[in-house]
C-alpha cells in the first residue's frame, strides 16, 4: 500500500506515549552503530545513503545542533533497534503553475532523511516519532517524508497507526511521481546495448558535435578535498548562466556554505561530482554523492548559451561511462520527477510519493485546505486545456498553452501567514 494521496486526511484521537529517544550524539554508541549498519545492510531503499551513520555524522559536523534530530527506538522483543534521522528546515508549500510560483507557505518542518523510518518489525515506529515530535518540539509544524516507494508494504502499518493515534493531518502534495534510475552493468558497452542503434548513433553524434565546437573537451571527476574549491567556483559560474537560475532562483550549488559541506563529504568518501570543460571554460556540472551502492545525481546545470550543443547530455553520457569504469555503484539515481534526459538514459522507472504529516491545528487545516483547493483548480484547468479544440491545430502544445495561462494569471495572491 502506498502513502495516502488524499488531499486532506485529518485524524483526531489522543496520542499514545512514545518510546522514542531524541539524541544528537547517539551515533557514538557502538551498539547503536552496529544495529544501524545492520538495518542498512538489509535495506534496498534507493535513498539509504541519507539514512546512514556516515551521512548523519556529516550533518553533525556541518549543521547547527538545533537543526538535527536523531530518533532512536531501543531494541525490544521481536524488534531490533530503530533509527530515524531528521533534518529540521523550512518546507515551502508552494502555490505554483508550471515554472511560476505565486505564493508560498513556509512550514517549520523536520525532514525524515531517506524518506522512511529505518526500522524492522515496528508498525508503530512512525507514529511514535510523530508523537514525540509534537510533544517536545512545539516549534515544528510538520514532518516531511520524501521518496516513499509506491506499494511499500511497511507503509500500511505506519499509516494505520498514524490514523489510530490521531493528532496529525496527512497531506500528499504531489501524489505519485516517477523515479528514474539506471542499473549499472559491468561495462559501458553493455549499458549502450540496451538501446537501439539509432539512439546509440544520436548519443555519439552529440558527443562528437560538442567536441568539434569545444576542442580539448574533458570530464573531471571531483571526489577529493583539494578539488572542492575549484569545483565550487566553476559550478557556481555555470549555475548563474542556467535557465533554472533565471526562472526559479539559485541552485543548491550556490549555497553560501556549500564548500564547507562538500569538503566534509569528500573527507568521508561520499562526494562524487563532475564538471565538463573545454580548456579553461566550464560548460556543465553535476553535483553528486555516492555511498551504499548508489550514485545520486543531485544538482545539475549547463551554460544556457551552449544548449544547442547539448553539453548536459554529453556530460551525462561520459559520466555514466566513468561510473562504470571507476568504483562502479549498483545504481544511478536521477531522483523523483520527469525530465527528458531521465527518460532518455534511465533503464528503470518506478513510482514514489511524498507525504507531509502536519500537527493537527486550525492553522494547518487552513493551510492544507487552501493548498488542496489550489491543486484542484489546476487539475480542472489542465483537463480543460487537454481538450483538442483548445489547442489550435497543433500549433501550440498542451504544455505551452498551460504556461501561457500561467503567465496571464501571474498576479499576486493574498498574503498568507506562513
Amino acid at each position: 500500500m502506498s502513502a495516502t494521496t488524499s488531499a486532506f486526511a485529518p485524524v483526531a484521537t489522543p496520542p499514545a506515549a512514545s518510546p522514542v529517544v531524541f539524541s544528537r550524539a547517539a551515533a557514538t554508541d557502538s551498539q547503536l552503530m552496529k544495529g544501524w549498519d545492520g538495518l542498512l545492510s538489509d535495506s534496498g531503499h534507493v535513498y539509504r545513503i541519507y539514512q546512514s551513520p556516515e551521512w548523519w555524522n556529516h550533518l553533525v559536523a556541518t549543521r547547527p545542533a538545533d537543526d538535527l534530530l536523531l530518533g532512536v527506538l531501543p531494541a525490544e522483543e521481536g524488534a531490533e533497534v530503530g533509527v530515524v534521522p531528521m533534518d529540521v528546515r523550512p518546507y515551502p508549500l508552494a502555490f505554483s503553475a508550471g515554472r511560476w510560483t505565486f505564493a508560498s507557505l513556509k512550514l517549520r518542518s523536520a525532514h525524515l532523511l531517506g524518506g522512511a523510518p529505518l526500522v524492522a518489525g515496528r508498525p508503530g515506529a512512525l507514529a511514535d516519532v510523530v508523537d514525540r515530535l509534537w510533544r517536545e518540539r512545539a516549534d515544528l509544524d510538520a514532518l516531511f517524508l520524501k521518496g516513499i516507494p509506491a506499494g511499500c508494504s511497511a507503509w500500511a502499518g505506519w499509516e494505520a497507526q498514524l490514523r489510530q493515534r490521531g493528532g496529525s493531518l496527512l497531506y500528499s502534495e504531489h501524489g505519485k511521481r516517477p523515479l528514474y534510475t539506471i542499473a549499472l552493468p559491468e561495462t559501458f558497452d553493455a549499458y549502450l546495448a540496451r538501446f537501439g542503434s539509432k539512439k546509440r548513433y544520436n548519443l555519439r553524434r552529440q558527443v562528437r558535435v560538442l567536441e568539434e565546437q569545444m576542442p580539448g573537451l574533458e570530464l573531471i571527476r571531483v571526489d577529493a578535498e583539494e578539488q572542492v574549491a575549484e569545483f565550487v567556483r566553476q559550478a557556481q559560474h555555470i549555475a548563474r548562466r542556467t535557465w533554472q537560475h533565471q526562472a526559479i532562483g539559485p541552485l543548491g550549488i550556490e549555497r553560501d556554505d556549500i564548500a564547507l559541506r562538500l569538503t566534509d563529504l569528500a573527507r568521508r568518501g561520499l562526494l562524487r561530482s563532475y564538471v565538463l570543460r573545454s580548456g579553461g571554460r566550464a560548460l556543465a556540472f553535476v553535483l553528486g554523492y555516492q555511498g551504499r551502492g548508489v550514485f545520486h545525481y543531485a544538482d545539475i546545470g549547463h551554460d544556457a548559451e551552449l544548449s544547442k550543443f547539448s553539453p548536459g547530455t554529453v556530460l551525462l553520457y561520459r559520466l555514466i561511462e566513468d561510473l562504470i569504469a571507476h568504483q562502479r555503484p549498483q545504481t544511478l539515481n536521477f531522483g523523483i520527477g520527469v525530465s527528458e534526459y531521465k527518460r532518455q538514459f534511465a533503464t528503470e522507472v518506478r513510482e514514489e510519493t511524498s507525504l507531509l504529516i502536519l500537527r493537527d491545528t486550525l492553522r494547518n487545516r487552513l493551510r492544507v485546505g487552501l493548498h488542496g483547493g489550489w491543486r484542484g483548480l489546476l487539475t480542472k484547468a489542465k483537463s480543460l486545456l487537454r481538450r483538442p479544440k483548445l489547442v489550435l491545430a497543433g500549433v501550440l502544445t498542451h504544455e505551452a498553452v498551460y504556461e501561457l495561462v500561467g503567465t496571464v494569471i501571474n498576479t499576486p495572491l493574498p498574503v498568507l501567514v506562513g
